[in-house]
């Protein structure tokens, strides 16, 4: 008659994945749970009424139909990746190890055993001779579809390696250019990859471009004076640190041009401690010079001209060096106190945000002490209850909407200021409670619910179920109270009254545990004189509701 009444209060059968706990009822010896078999596999379900697939009507379990279903074979359909070296059918008795269901859009999803797919309860098929090829084919198509999406299409050179990319162009996280390649080029970006470096070509008649495909083997580097520079490989200009550039035509002509000229322009040399501007047997120079406009010196390795100002180049003396030297003590005196304003002005930036993080801490801190929720597991201290919260609702909105803002991640913070927001403003904290339910912040789902109450029964008792399922011990005793109140029945033994108290009181909800007791009181009550008269339970109810505090509502 129980269970009778749950049908007709619109309950309906359920499948009982892990069986029915108990199959008979131990006061009576009757069952408590119906069965289907389709196919010699049996099925249970936790109500009388009809197979949701095929429409029987589900029959109370017997003895022999327990034993049988106990020793029948009850594997988990997991989901599988598809691959195309995939093992569709057993090699001794070719049986399917495949079964698989259709998407809405068309998609295959694989599982490794039969059953049912878990959210939308449709039976799963068998990969079967007919229709492996197709599978197959799909699984090709999508695998070939994901190679595409994925081979690079350009490079960027870096210092210790190569980056790949797939849009050709400026790279925005690099600021260089992801340059366009070939696989006559892929093979010398390996050679990078392998700690190759480029080495200047002294050859005046280097083969440029590949024969077999015409695209360039070499690549260049212009000096300011523009002397070109050929490399035997992509990289960087050991000096200047500038990418090389594939030659081209046009660089090809200038430099077959440059090589051919009677005598070659002087080069610009990096003098450091090494270079040896005197020949150290008779001391005669080694090094020309130049002072720019804006009193720097540079150093060429011939006599000529400036290539860019044409001042004629003067030849190196001591006092030239003496006075770069000078220059470099000065600028390296510069650079220590422009180094030390510098860390000073790092250090004061850094109290600076110290300054700042104490205070945003002191804000979290607040919030917390002014808004938490006492049954919230996430809470930081104690907790305030709804009527103090009250007392303090419009500080604790101000102080928790800037915690909120200042460290946005945090969704206990948008918890407490929803909180202290439903004293004023009902509906934007429904919609905060809402969003922290999509995220499945646990506590959320209690005060979300006792909102829909108001509006959706169904809704609410499905909320509370959620918080339930999350280990909220709010939602808990809530939903035991729908139970009072009607609205709701337990679906199973873990949803009973005692047992969401009991829970719930495990988690430190204080009127959990006063409700546990109330409850083992009534049920020891009328199991040593029978059953209990309406008027003691609506008193011992009706004195642990008392109990309870309301939400905002």
């Amino acid at each position: 008659m129980e269970k009778i009444r749950i049908y007709q209060g619109g309950g309906r059968p359920e499948r009982l994945a892990d069986g029915c706990k108990p199959f008979f009822d131990q006061r009576t010896g009757n069952p408590v749970c119906w069965y289907s078999r389709r196919g010699g596999t049996i099925e249970l379900f936790n109500l009388m009424g009809f197979h949701p697939e095929s429409g029987d009507e589900l029959k109370p379990v017997t003895r022999e139909i327990v034993a049988a279903w106990q020793t029948q074979p009850r594997k988990v359909p997991k989901l599988i990746e598809a691959s195309i070296s995939m093992t569709y059918f057993h090699p001794v008795t070719g049986a399917p190890l495949v079964w698989f269901r259709r998407t809405e859009s068309g998609e295959y999803e694989f599982y490794d055993a039969k059953g049912f797919h878990p959210i939308t309860g449709e039976p799963l098929e068998p990969v079967t001779r007919e229709n492996v090829a197709q599978i197959r084919k799909v699984i090709a198509e999508a695998s070939a579809r994901i190679a595409e999406a994925s081979k690079p299409n350009c490079f960027i050179l870096t210092s210790e390696s190569v980056r790949y990319g797939q849009t050709p162009g400026l790279d925005p996280s690099t600021g260089r250019l992801c340059r366009p390649f070939t696989e006559g080029l892929l093979e010398r970006l390996k050679e990078y990859e392998k700690g190759r470096r480029p080495t200047l070509i002294n050859d005046k008649k280097p083969v440029m471009f590949d024969p077999r495909s015409g695209e360039p083997i070499v690549w260049y580097w212009r000096a300011p004076g523009g002397t070109i520079e050929l490399y035997d490989l992509m990289g960087f200009h050991s000096r200047t640190g500038d990418e090389l550039l594939p030659i081209t035509k046009v660089i090809a002509d200038e430099y077959t041009t440059q090589v051919l000229r009677p005598t070659e322009p002087p080069k610009p040399v990096n003098l450091t401690t090494g270079t040896q501007c005197f020949d150290p047997n008779n001391g005669n120079p080694k090094c020309w010079y130049a002072k720019g406009r804006d009193g720097l010196i540079e150093f060429f390795d011939a006599p000529g001209f400036h290539p860019t100002f044409g001042y004629p180049l003067a030849v190196v003396s001591v006092e030239v060096i003496e006075e770069l030297l000078e220059a470099g003590r000065k600028r390296a005196a510069a650079e220590v106190q422009a180094a030390k304003r510098l860390e000073d002005e790092r250090a004061k930036q850094e109290r600076e945000r110290e300054e700042k993080r104490s205070q945003a801490g002191m804000v979290v801190k607040t919030c917390d002490d002014l808004a938490a929720n006492p049954t919230d597991r996430n809470r930081v201290g104690p907790g305030v209850a709804h009527p103090d919260l009250r007392n303090n609702a419009r500080e604790a909105q101000r102080v928790c909407k800037q915690a909120m803002e200042q460290e946005p991640s945090q969704l206990r913070l948008r918890y407490q200021y929803a909180r202290a927001l439903a004293f004023d403003d009902r509906q934007a904290a429904m919609r905060i409670f809402q969003s922290l339910a999509s995220a499945r912040y646990a506590a959320a789902f209690d005060n979300l619910g006792w909102k829909l109450l108001e509006t959706d029964k169904a809704a609410a008792v499905a909320v509370f179920r959620s918080g339930v399922a999350l280990g909220d011990p709010d939602s808990m005793v809530s939903l035991a109270e729908m139970y009072i109140r009607g609205f709701a029945a337990p679906r199973s033994e873990a949803e009973t009254k005692i047992a969401l108290y009991v829970q719930a009181c495990q988690l430190g909800h204080t009127n959990g545990c006063k409700a546990a007791e109330i409850e083992r009181q009534s049920v020891s009550h009328g199991g040593e004189g029978g059953k209990m008269s309406p008027e003691d339970v609506s008193k011992i109810f009706g004195t642990f509701i008392n109990l309870i505090p309301r939400k905002n509502r």
